[in-house]
């Protein structure tokens, strides 16, 4: 009698359907912290959080936003603080905030007011980027979010340190072969990082890690490196050189950075 063993493939035509892949990216780190006497940091009011929305089509290194595709037919922006559920839209009349370009693919939001409070210690920002070919019967609504947090310094204790990285979680763009896209890698590209640090609210200052960092100093170094090479660019900033994996998943399959501060 023989054995027979049977298996499946699928095969998939990426000429067939376009894949998109969508980023939020912020001038100001994630978490914003108040002090006892209601000192923010960053203070929105002073130096407004401005929030940017980036796509691209799966294999080009082509900002489809900045380039003003007119495949882009509209880009909304919408808002939740905590403990919220609801998505409210965010107008031009909302003194709040401001949305920049024009109308209707405004490209990015700032908010202009610290809105978290010690009731409110979060806020969620989405933006929805309609996208439509000649040959699809329907839009298709791209979705992006980014999330917010507050840090309350407390009223009695030692001042905690926190650790922030301004590109935690990037996502490098490849062609069909899985080469990195032109501009993603490098000292200039795009997968790059600054590290920020905190003693409570205050930023310390980063130093070189070639010397003992003082009160109100820091240094990093790059401890290891899976599935890339990374260098340091500055005294805060470090950046992937080489990717050496093909995976197309962050985490375990894919590549990341170890440092310590």
């Amino acid at each position: 009698m023989a054995l027979l063993a049977t298996s499946q493939i699928t095969i998939v035509d990426l000429n067939d359907a376009v894949s998109l892949q969508s980023y939020l990216t912020g001038n100001v780190p994630k978490v914003q912290f108040v002090t006892n006497n209601g000192m923010y940091t960053p203070d929105y009011t002073n130096s407004p959080a401005t929030i940017t929305a980036e796509l691209y089509r799966l294999g080009s290194s082509d900002n489809l936003i900045t380039n003003n595709s007119r495949y882009v037919t509209k880009i909304e922006w919408f808002y939740k603080i905590s403990p919220a559920v609801e998505w409210t839209k965010i107008g031009t009349d909302d003194v709040r905030f401001t949305l920049g370009g024009t109308s209707p693919k405004f490209h990015s939001v700032s908010i202009n007011q610290n809105l978290m409070t010690l009731e409110n210690p979060g806020i969620a920002i989405k933006c929805e980027m309609t996208y439509k070919e000649d040959w699809m019967p329907e839009p298709h609504i791209q979705k992006s979010e980014m999330d917010l947090s507050l840090t309350v310094q407390g009223d009695d204790g030692t001042d905690a340190y926190t650790a922030l990285l301004t590109n935690a979680n990037h996502t490098i763009i490849c062609s069909s072969e899985g080469a990195p896209e032109p501009g993603e890698l490098g000292e200039d590209g795009r997968a790059q990082s600054d590290v920020l640090v905190y003693k409570g609210s205050k930023l310390l200052t980063a130093v070189a890690n070639t010397v003992q960092p003082r009160a109100g100093q820091f240094h990093y170094k790059i401890l290891s490196s899976t599935g890339c090479s990374a260098a340091r660019k500055d005294n805060d900033t470090f950046y992937i050189s080489n990717l050496t994996t093909r995976q197309k998943s962050a985490g375990a399959n894919g590549a990341n950075v170890t440092i310590e501060i």
